[in-house]
């Protein structure tokens, strides 16, 4: 295979890698210049999946506390690479693990709290809490 030939090929195949699909190359022969691709679509359909780890909402999405102040951790995991996390419409940061937390203040009564999360492929995640405060008398 000349020179010129295969750079174009290796021109292809990062185009369509960075578009989203994979590429594997393999010739059919050892002595033949025909290079063959083969294509697969590795957009991934499914969302983030986000697991809330403190406060503590036994399964549910509501939670009840005399606190004005809360911590909010919680962890996202995805097959593909996490783009964002926003809790209430700011960006969190996140570890390597997908580990995440901050501190929201609340008002007396119902406080709904959006948490959404972005895969590569724009996939969301949407979840809302409810924290419901009633101060200390």
């Amino acid at each position: 295979m000349n020179i010129q030939l295969h750079i174009t090929i290796v021109r292809l195949a990062l185009i369509l890698l960075l578009s989203g699909v994979s590429v594997s190359t393999y010739s059919q022969e050892a002595k033949s210049n025909k290079v063959e691709f083969m294509l697969y679509n590795l957009t991934d359909s499914l969302p983030p999946a986000i697991k809330i780890l403190e406060p503590d909402l036994k399964d549910e999405l509501s939670y009840r506390t005399n606190v004005e102040v809360i911590r909010l951790t919680g962890e996202v995991k995805d097959d593909s690479h996490i783009k964002f996390v926003a809790i209430n419409s700011v960006k969190m940061t996140m570890d390597e693990s997908g580990l995440f937390t901050t501190r929201i203040e609340l008002y007396p009564g119902k406080n709904e709290i959006r948490l959404v999360a972005s895969d590569l492929y724009n996939n969301l995640e949407e979840i809302f809490i409810i924290i419901e405060y009633e101060a200390r008398r």
